[in-house]
């Protein structure tokens, strides 16, 4: 079951991340990092390939597909094999991305179902968001809340609990998603 929580979390991450980066791109520069060597956004193309140089390999190669996403493969194939992807454009860096957690079945008919729920209750296109994380202690164990509020009082909350003590089911970990309407947290 924490197996899970952890997929439901980190699918939930890479949903929303889009809406954090504005707020983030305030606060820092943000950086990927792969074999140790910092990858960002603006960085040179040529920069980015000797920064990938010891630990990867691109595929396709840049020669092949070079305006195009190119995967960032491990050299050693014992590792995880496709480690994130980068983008290109004009000579520059433009966009990298990377699995948070490469241990997810990502085919899980729960976690499958669990996000169509939420890409259903998002309205489509961009959107502005108010993101509210919140970590509450129960009288029988504890949970984090992700409330995604947009301009219209529209929102959605998603608690990702721990029981102290498992459930009839013998489950301790659970996640919920609830549509809302109003301001904000409701608590």
């Amino acid at each position: 079951m924490r197996k899970r929580r952890f997929a439901a979390l980190a699918i939930l991450v890479l949903i929303t991340a889009p809406l954090f980066a504005q707020a983030a791109a305030d606060q820092y520069e943000p950086n990927e990092y792969f074999g140790g060597n910092k990858l960002y956004i603006g960085m040179s193309e040529s920069d980015a390939l000797t920064a990938l140089r010891s630990c990867c390999e691109l595929s396709p190669g840049v020669e092949k597909a070079p305006s195009a996403g190119q995967f960032i493969v491990a050299k050693n194939p014992s590792t995880q094999p496709i480690l994130g992807t980068i983008w290109f454009s004009e000579g520059t860096v433009v966009s990298i991305s990377r699995e948070l957690a490469p241990d997810v079945d990502t085919s899980s008919d729960d976690l499958v179902g669990f996000v169509r729920a939420l890409v259903r209750a998002l309205p489509e296109g961009q959107h502005s968001a108010v993101l509210t994380l919140k970590h509450e202690g129960m009288s029988n164990g504890s949970d984090d809340l992700l409330t995604v509020v947009l301009p219209n009082g529209r929102g959605l909350e998603i608690r990702v609990g721990t029981l102290d003590k498992p459930d009839a089911m013998n489950k301790r970990d659970f996640v919920t998603l609830d549509e809302t309407l109003g301001p904000g947290v409701r608590r």
